[in-house]
């Protein structure tokens, strides 16, 4: 009998299989990239407790955005000849950059501005004609800044930046010391409030008391 003459099936290439596999069509690459951001963007917020502008980021920025973005790298891999798992790899690390940067979106600025610190010298003090407490004229000697945090990671926490030296006159509409001038006496220095925004009191901005929650700030 003739000798046998069986061999061995050559063992598979790994590359081969790699380029053989399927490759994402087209279909895919905008549908999973789509849903991919409006999901992080419509979460992300709620996730991060950054407010209720997720719907709003997911269905008309990050949704829409990673479905372009899905067709213009479905794009890019057939020009470059990417298939298979090459190209399911590439999916996937877009997959990935969209939802970090649906989260990069969701996070609002790293402070929000509290008010200002003002310490001053009283030089002169009138009542007021429009209203109760009086207006004074002062000199700036100098100020800081206080902010509290908004990251999720630092939420509620206050700074404050470092005195800052001023100069020259002011005037100011105050009620922190009372509604008349004598409390109020030509020299005495005053520490005091200055809330963002705050609305004109007899054509001045108001000086306030310090708020109790920053009143540790002070002499730092």
């Amino acid at each position: 009998m003739p000798a046998s003459t069986e061999t061995n099936p050559p063992n598979p290439n790994p590359a081969a299989i790699r380029a053989g596999a399927k490759s994402p069509p087209p279909l895919v690459w905008v549908f999973l990239t789509g849903v991919i951001g409006l999901i992080a963007g419509f979460f992300g917020p709620m996730a991060l407790n950054t407010g209720n502008q997720g719907p709003l980021l997911g269905i008309f920025i990050t949704g829409p955005g990673g479905a372009a973005l899905g067709l213009i790298l479905y794009a890019i891999a057939r020009t470059a000849n990417l298939r298979g798992a090459r190209a399911w790899r590439l999916l996937w690390l877009l997959n990935a950059a969209i939802v970090a940067a649906a989260l990069l979106l969701c996070l609002p600025l790293p402070a929000e501005f509290r008010g200002t610190f003002m310490e001053s010298q009283i030089r002169s003090c009138q009542q007021s004609s429009h209203r109760l407490g009086v207006e004074l004229e002062v000199t700036l000697l100098r100020s800081k800044r206080i902010y509290e945090g908004r990251r999720p990671w630092n939420r509620g926490k206050i700074y404050d930046s470092d005195w800052r030296t001023e100069q020259g006159p002011s005037s100011y509409h105050a009620e922190f010391g009372g509604n008349y001038c004598d409390t109020y006496p030509a020299g005495q220095r005053i520490v005091n409030f200055i809330r963002p925004g705050a609305p004109p009191q007899s054509g001045n901005t108001q000086l306030e008391g310090i708020p109790t929650e920053f009143v540790s700030l002070i002499e730092r």
